[in-house]
């Protein structure tokens, strides 16, 4: 099982932002999922369950007037299904399909459209456990969201995902990530973007409790149906954490940021955080 929840602000330069708002509307996300494995001899069925929330809270104008973004409000539910065979223990190629449902708490956008969707994803991959030194899966495929109003285009991309994880000796992770995410829009006619994101972090074990680690990513955001839209984000982080005992650990970080634009006004944004985790 798995939970999660985060908090962003709506950038002021992108094409989602209210133009003229003083403070732009803040984003609510939770996230949760569980999943059931069983071995059939040598193929592993794994089937999973995943939903996520979002709520997003009012822009403020230049006149001091609030505007509700409840439009935004949605949920997404999706199932999914892994076939994978044994190959060795180490190695295990799969293919997995999933479906999921996008829907809106409110039937129509400001403009009328209707945004809820049907999301269908398939893939290929392999998964590989070479116990402490090399662990992690990657895979391909490709995806489509159907909207409801047959006046938005299907949202279409090919799908790249992974995690893998290098260990060249004690107390020093590599990791690649790779995502393909679909984020829907509310300019009118317009369905959506692709977003594509690639992240590597090396983590580096100080002391017994006192962790280091330095990552950067790209994410590169792409509108199928807008011309000069596209935007590429750039992000480099430090990372300390201080293990306060086996529950809390205490977290400060520095990062930068640097997005640019086609057509647009390019930004960066250089970001200082402390903080406390939880695990279990």
């Amino acid at each position: 099982m798995s939970a999660a929840y985060g908090f962003s602000r709506e950038d002021p330069d992108n094409d989602e932002a209210i133009e003229d708002a003083t403070t732009q509307y803040g984003i609510h996300r939770f996230d949760a999922g569980a999943s059931i494995e069983r071995d059939f001899g040598l193929l592993r069925g794994t089937v999973g369950v995943n939903g996520s929330r979002w709520i997003h809270t009012d822009a403020t104008l230049a006149n001091g007037d609030s505007l509700s973004q409840s439009f935004r409000d949605r949920n997404l539910g999706e199932v999914s299904l892994r076939i994978g065979y044994e190959l060795s223990p180490a190695l295990i190629p799969f293919v997995e399909a999933s479906v999921g449902r996008l829907q809106y708490d409110q039937e129509k956008d400001p403009q009328g459209y209707e945004r809820s969707s049907n999301i269908y994803t398939g893939k290929i991959g392999i998964s590989a456990d070479f116990r402490e030194k090399l662990r992690g899966e990657i895979g391909i495929g490709y995806t489509t969201e159907k909207f409801d109003d047959d006046r938005l285009d299907d949202l279409n991309g090919i799908v790249f995902a992974g995690n893998v994880t290098w260990s060249p000796r004690y107390g020093t992770d590599v990791k690649l990530d790779l995502s393909t995410g679909l984020d829907p829009s509310s300019v009118a006619g317009t369905s959506g973007s692709v977003v594509y994101e690639t992240r590597l972090t090396v983590t580096q074990q100080v002391r017994e409790n006192l962790v280091a680690s330095l990552s950067g990513a790209t994410a590169w955001t792409k509108y199928p149906d807008l011309d000069n839209a596209d935007s590429t984000e750039y992000s480099a982080n430090a990372e300390l954490s201080y293990e306060i005992n086996r529950y809390l650990a205490l977290v400060a970080g520095l990062g930068y940021e640097y997005t640019a634009r086609d057509g647009g006004i390019d930004d960066d944004t250089l970001r200082a955080t402390v903080g406390i985790t939880a695990k279990r």
